[in-house]
């Protein structure tokens, strides 16, 4: 029996594997833009062993709320304005830079309605962040301290090797290696290609 211990991401709260002191290697990706790519908590303990990380990015991120609610208000009120923003009814491809211009050189329609538009990116900003932070010290508060899971886990699948057999639709053909996703193959007339490890384990197994 395979077995695997858990905790929770000090960063993400994610559940995942604990290997060694540290959270194992992993992604975590959310369209609010608080976190993107491989999550830093793989650097620290599960909450279960520690808190101390998620009590520091928790007050982060109620101060950045703070500021951003702020921002909004100023905004609103007219305490602060606009600088240079994008120009109203231009849309940019991936990777081009948008058109700028003042605020100021707006119509006074134009004005309203892109202030209305950033006060509102910023209100968006803020409400997921006093939701993370709210999950977060929830999520601490409820599992610190607390034991990690270990949990039981399938095996993976046996690895491909050279020369294991499978039948291609009309031809046998003989894996030569199997390299990040890949099986590299050739056929009996010595015709080379690849093929996906996930569609290569579904072929028919050929004995011999």
């Amino acid at each position: 029996m395979k077995t695997q211990t858990r905790g929770n991401c000090p960063c993400c709260g994610r559940e995942q594997a604990v290997t060694g002191a540290h959270m194992s290697k992993h992604g975590y990706t959310v369209d609010n833009g608080w976190f993107n790519g491989v999550c830093s908590g793989e650097r620290y303990a599960p909450m279960q062993q520690q808190r101390e990380v998620t009590d520091r990015l928790v007050a982060e991120v109620r101060e950045e709320v703070a500021a951003l609610e702020a921002r909004a208000a100023d905004l609103r009120s007219g305490r602060a304005t606009l600088g240079l923003v994008q120009k109203p009814h231009t849309f940019t491809r991936r990777g081009q830079e948008p058109e700028m211009v003042e605020w100021s050189s707006l119509s006074e329609y134009q004005q309203e309605q892109t202030l209305n538009t950033v006060v509102f990116r910023i209100d968006s900003r803020a409400r997921a962040g006093v939701a993370f932070a709210n999950q977060m010290e929830a999520l601490v508060n409820a599992v610190h301290g607390q034991p990690l899971k270990v949990v039981e886990v399938e095996a993976g699948p046996a690895p491909i090797r050279a020369g294991e057999k499978r039948q291609l639709r009309d031809r046998v053909v003989t894996a030569r290696y199997a390299e990040r996703g890949r099986v590299y193959w050739q056929d009996g007339r010595g015709y080379r290609s690849w093929t996906g490890s996930a569609a290569w384990r579904k072929l028919p197994l050929v004995e011999g």
